[in-house]
């Protein structure tokens, strides 16, 4: 492999590498993390025992719970005792069970979508999540809505109101209304004469949601490194807490929305006339249970202005990560799905998506679709791609005069660096010509990297051996784990890392590298072998087609295009005629030889004056 081919391949490398070192968790990140363990292993606990019966509540209709709502406060909503009752409405999209405790949505199954185990999946169920108001009386009271049993007040067929009465006047309303053909939630929280009833120097009304999240797919831990909670400040883009930590993050700014965010499917509430206050709170906490992917918690803050009519407009998104779906949304949320750094990002949802969301419009096999995808890019690669090999061969042409400079001046770098870059220029050729091409496919090569693993599309998609694109292909379990590996075999991994070979070997043989150079592309694949393993295999199986497609297409230039001694020929007759013409050195030779004159040598000769 020449020099400027494994330039634009270590660029790449180093993006990679770059991009999993900074987000690893640093030592006293971890301590961190062990501490919050410790803190919280009583209310683990506790949760295992909900965790028994959570995920079969969904399938009740409206039924009564047999433990009636205890309420811890006094006075007036002290009087609101009851037995918990459920009641479920649905559209194509979601089925919900709201539940008088609290008023709230006790649980999500989203129709359309199952888990790896093929059952019903369900966002959260009625033990897994937390939903309540807390304020201070008048009286001095602290009340804590959730534990409180609401009435219903209306009820359609898409739509629900819970009321909490203070006194005959005076109440707290939550009315939900189901969006037709939408995965949103519409949601008006009012506080009606409660001005005089909540502690008059109470200017805020804290709003506590938590969850526990399910494990929607195979494995918890590769699940785990893609949730997290993500958030979105006004006028400003959305934000997150890192995959890999585990902390409690006061938001600074006003927020517009909160998402409680899993690999495919996300849990968000949007603030749409009243942004959340400053100095709410979100905390990610680590579950040890399979069953759990993570533990959520949020305290976001309601400003309150002791008004006779307080009224809060909201919205809850219960749905798939999908970024034409989020999109439609709006306020950047889709932005929780990872589609890389702002130029990766652009070219995802300008480019690879566009293409194919079209390619699967008309095609049902995700394998076909990656096919035609990788064919696609690469065509519009093509010219990029001749032009890198054609330069590389006129590199290679030129190599024996190179060595002989290099020979010439053993002693003296300055001298041959001079006299290598004026004969480039007397054949006409770039020394950045095989290398910038590289680079500029770097962005779709990196945009493909962040698509694949992040593509719902692929979810649950098989394709030959392939169970689901969106993991990895395992041909054999080995039992135990090999490290930089892993504990099984991906076959689309080792035909890339096959394909990687031959796309090295063609390199060489067109590069003429000898040496050192002419083994050290070799050792990029066997790294590609490790780091792609536990990857999805729609990935792999692109960069396999990828490189296929590359090394047929070098073959073909090679065949039918390129002729060495045709090069050599026009790079003679361009010597004779425009390697002493008006045209002048380039930018970068022009400062080489402004070096060259500092220190005393004639550009021309490469002699010291």
């Amino acid at each position: 492999m020449d020099k400027n081919s494994l330039i634009g391949i270590t660029l790449m490398m180093g993006l990679l590498i770059g991009y999993f070192y900074f987000t690893q968790p640093s030592e006293a990140q971890l301590q961190e993390q062990k501490r919050v363990q410790d803190s919280i292993a009583l209310v683990q606990n506790q949760k295992q025992i909900a965790q028994d019966t959570a995920i079969n509540i969904i399938a009740r209709t409206d039924t009564v719970k047999e433990t009636p709502i205890v309420p811890v406060q006094k006075g007036n909503f002290g009087k609101n005792v009851g037995t918990e009752k459920f009641t479920k409405l649905q559209n194509d999209e979601y089925t919900i069970q709201f539940s008088s405790k609290g008023g709230r949505v006790a649980s999500v199954q989203l129709n359309k979508y199952k888990r790896s185990d093929s059952s019903d999946l369900i966002l959260f169920a009625p033990n897994q999540n937390k939903w309540d108001f807390e304020f201070i009386t008048k009286d001095g009271i602290v009340v804590n809505t959730g534990r409180l049993d609401w009435k219903i007040d209306e009820q359609t067929e898409n739509s629900i109101s819970y009321i909490l009465p203070y006194d005959t006047s005076s109440y707290i309303k939550q009315t939900y209304h189901l969006t037709k053909d939408s995965y949103l939630v519409n949601y008006n929280l009012s506080f009606i004469n409660m001005n005089g009833k909540i502690a008059p120097n109470r200017s805020q009304i804290a709003l506590h949601w938590d969850l526990d999240v399910p494990l929607q797919e195979l494995a918890a831990e590769a699940e785990r490194q893609k949730s997290t909670i993500y958030y979105k400040y006004i006028k400003d883009d959305p934000d997150f807490i890192s995959e890999t930590n585990y902390e409690s993050e006061e938001l600074e700014g006003k927020t517009e929305w909160v998402s409680f965010k899993q690999q495919f499917f996300n849990s968000t509430l949007i603030a749409r006339d009243k942004p959340f206050a400053a100095e709410s709170r979100i905390e990610t906490i680590e579950s040890e249970q399979d069953s759990i992917v993570k533990y959520y918690k949020s305290s976001l803050d309601l400003e309150y202005q002791q008004l006779a009519s307080e009224q809060y407009n909201m919205s809850f998104y219960f749905g798939p990560n999908h970024v034409p779906t989020l999109k439609k949304v709006g306020l950047q949320l889709d932005h929780i799905i990872p589609l890389g750094w702002i130029l990766f990002r652009a070219v995802n949802e300008y480019a690879i998506i566009p293409l194919f969301n079209f390619l699967r419009s008309f095609i049902s096999n995700y394998g076909l679709v990656i096919l035609l995808l990788t064919l696609i890019v690469k065509l519009i690669l093509l010219p990029l791609t001749y032009k890198s090999y054609k330069s590389t061969a006129k590199m290679k042409v030129l190599k024996p005069e190179i060595d002989k400079i290099k020979e010439k001046h053993k002693g003296d770098a300055q001298k041959a660096q001079v006299e290598t870059m004026s004969l480039y220029r007397s054949f006409g050729v770039s020394p950045m010509g095989g290398c910038l091409p590289m680079i500029l496919q770097m962005p779709i090569l990196l945009s493909i990297f962040f698509f694949f693993p992040s593509s719902i599309e692929l979810r649950q998609e098989s394709f030959l051996w392939a169970q689901d694109l969106s993991r990895y292909d395992s041909v054999l379990e080995l039992g135990f784990s090999i490290p930089f590996y892993g504990d099984h075999v991906s076959l689309f991994t080792i035909l890339m890392t096959i394909a990687t070979f031959l796309y090295t070997y063609m390199n060489n043989q067109v590069s003429g590298a000898t040496g050192q150079m002419k083994y050290i592309g070799y050792i990029m694949p066997v790294f590609f072998l490790g780091f792609f393993n536990n990857y999805a295999s729609g990935l792999t199986y692109y960069y396999f087609l990828s490189n296929m497609i590359t090394f047929t297409q070098q073959w073909g230039i090679r065949k039918f295009f390129v002729d060495d001694d045709k090069i050599r020929a026009k790079m003679e007759s361009f010597k004779k005629t425009k390697g002493k013409s008006k045209k002048g050195p380039s930018n970068f030779q022009k400062k080489l030889e402004d070096i060259a004159k500092k220190r005393g040598i004639d550009p021309k000769t490469g002699k010291r004056k």
